[in-house]
């Protein structure tokens, strides 16, 4: 009878500890996230092998870009303009201006939020790359990492983990370009528990498994 008590209430911990079946966690989906959609229009010839497509062509698809702003998407010659393509043979570009996504998702409480995205600097003499951050409920924080050499990219990151006062906000991803030729590659967006949610999943996890350890003993007993 006492064993049957203590699986109970540890059966009764863990579901305790598990998050609401609301609370999604994992790859959050981002529509054209590496810009192999292509755009309504066509793309044009911008010397040396290159194709582009600005605002004038038709917008980037699944991307709202900022009035008036000369963006697009951009099929580099390699390497005359960069080195590499990280994914696939497109990338978005935007001569001071910026492009964003609100994704389907909204922020739940104590979800972290990380954004991922590659930014690049071109060949060709445009010493600024573009930026890129994440904001919920007003709440903005600029990706961070090492800046790319000439010709290269870099991974970029920001994190973020919604309070209360967030769950339900919208998630937003903007790409910045503060002067000319900011270019981007393979955006995403992952929601992971925080720390403290993956302690008591463990925890409670732990006293289920080892009550039914005792239960099975006492049986073969």
């Amino acid at each position: 009878m006492k064993l049957a008590l203590r699986l109970a209430a540890a059966s009764a911990l863990a579901l305790a500890a598990m998050p609401a079946a609301a609370v999604t966690y994992g790859n959050i989906s981002v529509t054209n996230a590496s810009f192999e959609t292509d755009p309504v229009g066509v793309f044009e010839d911008c010397g040396g092998g290159c194709l582009y497509s600005r605002a004038g062509n038709g917008d980037i698809p699944g991307w709202v870009r900022s009035p008036f702003s000369d963006t697009g998407l951009f099929r580099p010659a390699v390497p005359l303009r960069f080195n590499s393509v990280p994914d696939g043979i497109t990338v978005a570009y935007s001569n001071a201006g910026s492009i964003s996504q609100i994704v389907g998702a909204t922020a739940e409480t104590g979800v972290t939020y990380i954004l991922q995205v590659m930014i690049g600097l071109r060949n060709d003499g445009f010493a600024n790359p573009g930026t890129a951050s994440l904001t919920i409920n007003g709440n903005s924080v600029l990706a961070t990492g090492v800046a790319p050499t000439v010709g290269n990219w870099s991974p970029f990151t920001a994190t973020y983990t919604a309070t209360l006062a967030d769950n339900g906000s919208p998630i937003e991803i903007l790409l910045n370009a503060p002067s000319e030729q900011g270019t981007w590659d393979m955006v995403s967006l992952t929601a992971v528990p925080e720390p403290s949610t993956w302690a008591m999943l463990l925890v409670g996890f732990g006293m289920v498994g080892f009550a039914a350890r005792r239960r099975k003993a006492a049986v073969a007993a």
